[in-house]
């Protein structure tokens, strides 16, 4: 009987303290990023993709960026064929000994901080895009980025209208 009552009383316990633990988990802790893409020269001949790196959570993070830290595409916004243009591909192609090694520059990101570093940015000409086999057009830019060995996270950085320029 006595044994009874203390699993009653614990049952209940254990049900109240249920009650009181927070429904939703805790938001993890990740950085958050934002791109875009702008053109910088006259005839829009050169297109500037810039990424920030913010921190809306409460740790500090030291983010390890390199060369290889940011990879652009570009994809035809057209129903079909679907066309593609990746920078990194690219260059390769272009030179096939360029590969992707280098430095890894720390840059602390405090809790509310954002970090814009010339590792998150990148020029490209328009002639460099449209010279690799796609026409004229609209397109989705998307911009891969990774730091301190994480898995690339994927960023929209907008669309842009590509023609030749004479």
């Amino acid at each position: 009987m006595r044994l009874a009552r203390l699993a009653l009383v614990g049952c209940y316990l254990l049900g109240a303290c249920a009650y009181f633990r927070p429904r939703t988990p805790a938001e993890p802790e990740t950085v958050d990023f934002s791109a875009k893409t702008e053109f910088i020269a006259s005839g829009d001949s050169l297109m500037r993709i810039r990424v920030v790196a913010s921190n809306s959570g409460s740790l500090t993070w030291t983010l390890e960026l390199g060369p290889c830290s940011m990879n652009i595409r570009m994809a035809a916004l057209s129903a079909s064929p679907m066309r593609e243009w990746d920078l990194e591909r690219w260059r390769i192609a272009v030179n096939p000994k360029a590969a992707c090694v280098g430095y890894r520059a720390p840059h602390v990101l405090a809790p509310g901080g954002t970090v814009a570093a010339s590792e998150l940015e990148r020029i490209v000409r328009v002639r460099d895009v449209l010279g690799d086999s796609l026409p004229a057009g609209r397109y989705r830019v998307t911009v891969s980025v990774s730091f301190s060995n994480q898995s690339p996270t994927e960023v929209p950085a907008g669309e842009v209208e590509l023609r030749a320029r004479r």
